[in-house]
C-alpha cells in the first residue's frame, strides 16, 4: 500500500506539463462560458482567445473599451490573470523541489517528480511571496489614490505580469512609479525572496543572475530614453519617466503602457522587443528565454573561442557560482532553438491574415513571449480571422508553459 501510494505522488516531467497545459485550457473554457452566457463576447473563440490570454498572463484583450466593463467584469478578468500566476508558481514549485531519479531507475529515462513535502514547503513559500507582493502594491495603490477596483486590476495585472489592465486609470506619477517598481520585482527570481528573509546572504551575493539581470535593465532604460529624447519625441523628464517604465514593462513580460510606443523612434522600437524576448530571472513568473539561459548560452560561446585557441583547455561553465552540467547546457541551447523556432512559425502563420511582415512579428513576438504590447498593430484585435487567434492562443500557452520542459523534460536547477 505504502508504495502505490508513493508511486501515485510521482509523476514524469511530461506528464506534468500536459496536466498543466489541461489545466490551463479548462479554466479558459470556463471563463469562456461566464463571457459567452453574460453577453459580453458572444462568439465563443474569441471568448476562449481572451481566457487564454488571461490565464497565460499575455494581456491582449477583444474588449474594445474595458473601461466600460461593469466593475464585477473587469474583476473577473483581472482575477483570471492572477490565477493563472499562481498556477505558474505551482509548476516552479515542482521544478525546485528535487527530482526522483531512483523511483522508476531501469524502466525509464525520463525525469520523474514527487509531489511530496518539499513540493508542498516550496509551493508554501512561493504563494506566501506572491501574496504578499499583492497586498503591499494593493495598498501602495489605494495610497496614490487610484480606486479599489482599478487598484485591484491593475495589482493583478502587475503581480502576474499580465498587463491586462482597464486602461489608463494610475492617477499621477507616483503611482507608476509603483507598479514599475513591482513589474521589476515581480521579474526577479522568487526563491531569492525566500533567502532574503531568511537573512543567506550568501545566496544573494553569489546570484550572478539578478546582477546580470539588473544590469540589462540599466542599459536598456538608458538607451531607450536617450533615444526618445534625442529624437525628440518626449522632453528629457518625460523620456526618461516613460522609457524606464516601458522598458521594464516589456522585460518583465506584463506589457502595461503609458503611452502609445507606435509613434516612438525604430531604435527605441527595437530594443523593447529585445528586452521582451530577453524576459526575467528564472523561476520568476516572466515569460521570454530568461536571463539565466542566456548567461550560460554567452559563456558556452566564449568557452568554444577559447578552446578553439587553447584545445587543451579546460573551462567549466559556471552560473551563481556552480558549475552548470553539460545536460543542462545542452538542454539550455535547445530551448533557445525551439523557442525562435516557434517563433518563425508562428509569424509564417500569422503573416496569412496581418496586413504586413511586421505586423505579424509583432503579434508573434506579443504572443510567444506573454508581454501582449505590441507597436505595429494598424488594425484593432477584433479583426484578426479565427484562424489567427487560434495560432496565438497557442504561441500564448506555449510561451506560459515553456514548452520546452514537454519535450526535453528536465528543468534548470534554481541556485
Amino acid at each position: 500500500m505504502k508504495d502505490r501510494t508513493r508511486r501515485n505522488r510521482i509523476m514524469s516531467a511530461r506528464r506534468v506539463m500536459v496536466y498543466s497545459a489541461l489545466a490551463f485550457l479548462v479554466l479558459s473554457l470556463i471563463s469562456t462560458g461566464v463571457y459567452y452566457f453574460t453577453g459580453y463576447l458572444k462568439d465563443p473563440l474569441r471568448g476562449f482567445f481572451d481566457s487564454v490570454s488571461a490565464f497565460s498572463a499575455t494581456g491582449l484583450s477583444l474588449f474594445p473599451k474595458p473601461l466600460e466593463l461593469p466593475v464585477w467584469l473587469r474583476i473577473f478578468r483581472a482575477g483570471c490573470q492572477w490565477i493563472g500566476g499562481g498556477m505558474s508558481l505551482a509548476i516552479l514549485a515542482l521544478l525546485m523541489s528535487s527530482p526522483d531519479g531512483d523511483s522508476m531507475a531501469g524502466e525509464t529515462s525520463e525525469t520523474f517528480y514527487r509531489f511530496g513535502k518539499s513540493f508542498s514547503t516550496a509551493f508554501r513559500r512561493l504563494i506566501l511571496v506572491y501574496l504578499s507582493l499583492t497586498v503591499v502594491l494593493l495598498a501602495l495603490l489605494a495610497a496614490t489614490g487610484c480606486g479599489f477596483s482599478d487598484s485591484v486590476c491593475v495589482a493583478f495585472a502587475t503581480i502576474s505580469t499580465g498587463g491586462m489592465s482597464p486602461g489608463p486609470v494610475l492617477p499621477n506619477g507616483f503611482a507608476e512609479t509603483v507598479v514599475m517598481a513591482f513589474m521589476l520585482l515581480t521579474s526577479i527570481s522568487y526563491p531569492i525572496y525566500y533567502y532574503a528573509f531568511r537573512k543567506r546572504t550568501r545566496k544573494l551575493e553569489k546570484n550572478t543572475e539578478v546582477t546580470v539581470f539588473l544590469g540589462i535593465v540599466v542599459v536598456l532604460c538608458v538607451l531607450v530614453s536617450a533615444s526618445l529624447a534625442i529624437s525628440g519625441t518626449y522632453g528629457v523628464r518625460e523620456s526618461v519617466e516613460l522609457g524606464c517604465f516601458h522598458t521594464v514593462s516589456n522585460i518583465s513580460t506584463t506589457g502595461l503602457a503609458l503611452d502609445d510606443i507606435s509613434k516612438w523612434p525604430p531604435f527605441a522600437q527595437s530594443l523593447l522587443t529585445i528586452a521582451s524576448f530577453i524576459g526575467g530571472s528564472s523561476f520568476s513568473l516572466t515569460s521570454g528565454i530568461k536571463v539565466a539561459r542566456l548567461i550560460v548560452i554567452v559563456r558556452i560561446l566564449s568557452r568554444s573561442f577559447t578552446v578553439r585557441l587553447h584545445p587543451r583547455a579546460m573551462i567549466a561553465t559556471k552560473l551563481n557560482g556552480k558549475q552548470v552540467p553539460r545536460k543542462t547546457a545542452a538542454q539550455m541551447s535547445t530551448f533557445l532553438l525551439t523557442f525562435f523556432a516557434f517563433f518563425a512559425i508562428g509569424t509564417f502563420l500569422i503573416s496569412f491574415d496581418a496586413p504586413d511582415m511586421l505586423s505579424s512579428i509583432n503579434l508573434c513576438a506579443a504572443s510567444l513571449t506573454n508581454t501582449g504590447n505590441g507597436f505595429s498593430f494598424p488594425f484593432v484585435m477584433g479583426a484578426l480571422s479565427d484562424f489567427t487567434l487560434v495560432v496565438m492562443s497557442l504561441l500564448m500557452l506555449i510561451g506560459r508553459l515553456e514548452l520546452f520542459a514537454l519535450i526535453i523534460g528536465a528543468p534548470e536547477r534554481s541556485s
